[in-house]
Formats: structure tokens, C-alpha cells, sequence
């Protein structure tokens, strides 16, 4: 059995210094509507990195008594994608919104071990989903996710970025969403045949 929890918040942080290396050290900015993860050389001396935060509502999921969560994906969209530059989209289990300096630095500490997908080939306005990610999701409250490039990652000096749809597009299925499945327990009871 499936149910979708769709995203209720998005903030992008950004970094912005006069080198990759600069910008990738400090969050100096983030909003709430912005929807950027990659990076980008602006100028001789003017470098910009984009961390993206997601929030997911899971304590509004209502599962039977029972039920097991067998499988948890991100589904996304990308809405635009600029530069020249491909790369995995990382996503590290946990975060916050609005998110922290903290938050920002996590994400170049912690090893990604699951991936969104990569943007090589990728259609614009298709949904794709990502890796098997934790099963253990907060019941309890809000479950949150940060995505980071694998040029940021990697302290590539290549740019590429891409937009994420946001929770509040017009078009639902632009908005990204957990795909949960889960199983009920199988019934105990004994069958008995009437001939």
C-alpha cells in the first residue's frame, strides 16, 4: 500500500563568496521561496553555492495499526537547469527549515549515501524518484531532508544548478513528495472451508 506526503517547505540556502571554496564556507542568506541546488561562477570573482532544505509533514500520516513502512522515496521535478556542468543531486537525511549554519556545514560532512538522481538526460517538468531512502521517518512530527550537489561536494570549480518544483506549484505533481509504501500484518486467524 502507498501514501504521498507532499513537502510544506523549501528554503535555499546560499553562499556567495569570491571563490567556490569561500561560498561554500559560510551561509549567507536563505529563502523561503528560492528552489536551487548546484552552483555557479558568476563573474572573475563571483562564486554562489545553493543547499536546498525540505520539510515533510509526516505526522500527518495516518497508518493502520501495524502497518510496517517497507519503502521511502523523494520524488521531485526539475523545473530549469542552467550551466554546463552535470552532477549527482545528494540527498542527506536531515536538516531544517528555516535552516542553520549548522545545516549549511553538515552538508559537506556528511557522507551521502543516497542520490536523487543525475541531471545528465534529465527531462524538465518529469517526475523522478530517488533512491531507497531511511524507512524510519518521524511519526511524530516533521522528517526533513537536504539536498546538495556532487560538484559542491566535491569542491568542484564546475557550474551547473538546477530549480526544484516548489510545494506551493500550481501543478501538484511539481511538488515534491515522499512515497511511502507499507504492509499490514497478515491476519493470524485460521481459514475454514464450508463445503
Amino acid at each position: 500500500m502507498t501514501e504521498t506526503i507532499i513537502c510544506d517547505s523549501t528554503y535555499e540556502g546560499e553562499g556567495a563568496g569570491t571563490s567556490f571554496s569561500a561560498a561554500r564556507g559560510t551561509m549567507d542568506s536563505y529563502d523561503g521561496n528560492g528552489d536551487g541546488v548546484g552552483q555557479i561562477r558568476l563573474a572573475l570573482t563571483s562564486f554562489v553555492v545553493w543547499r536546498l532544505f525540505l520539510r515533510f509533514p509526516t505526522s500527518t500520516l495516518s497508518l493502520p495499526a501495524g502497518a510496517t513502512i517497507s519503502s521511502v522515496k523523494l520524488r521531485m521535478v526539475a523545473t530549469s537547469k542552467g550551466a554546463t556542468t552535470d552532477f549527482d543531486v545528494y540527498i542527506l537525511a536531515g536538516g531544517a527549515t528555516p535552516p542553520s549554519e549548522t545545516n549549511w556545514d553538515a552538508a559537506l560532512t556528511i557522507t551521502p549515501t543516497y542520490t536523487w538522481r543525475n541531471t545528465a538526460f534529465m527531462s524538465l517538468n518529469t517526475q523522478y524518484l530517488s533512491d531507497e531512502l531511511p524507512t524510519g521517518i518521524n511519526l511524530g512530527g516533521n522528517t526533513y531532508y537536504t539536498l546538495i550537489a556532487s560538484i559542491d561536494r566535491s569542491l568542484s570549480s564546475s557550474s551547473g544548478y538546477i530549480g526544484i518544483g516548489r510545494p506551493y506549484n500550481a501543478t501538484e505533481a511539481y511538488r515534491p513528495a515522499l512515497v511511502i509504501e507499507y504492509s499490514l500484518p497478515s491476519s493470524n486467524l485460521p481459514i475454514i472451508w464450508w463445503s
